[in-house]
């Protein structure tokens, strides 16, 4: 697997842990859902004071039943 980072220097101001958790949590499932021979692309880039995090990666991604609970807890 590759992965490719492009980080551009950001503050944020929020709790270190819950944000750790959060991209322990998408880079998790980014590996876990990519092929063995896959990639994972992670940028970060601020634009007008607002933070932009990308993960993408090479899985199947998710279809559309997941899509739409994606975003409900325990789901």
């Amino acid at each position: 697997m590759t992965i490719h980072i492009d980080l551009e220097e950001a503050t944020l101001h929020g709790s270190v842990d819950l944000l750790w958790q959060v991209w322990l949590n998408l880079l998790d499932n980014a590996i876990k859902f990519s092929p063995q021979d896959g990639e994972i692309h992670v940028q970060l880039s601020q634009l007008d004071g607002h933070i932009c995090v990308t993960i993408q990666d090479s899985g199947p991604g998710m279809d559309e039943q997941a899509q739409a609970h994606c975003f409900d807890k325990f789901y």
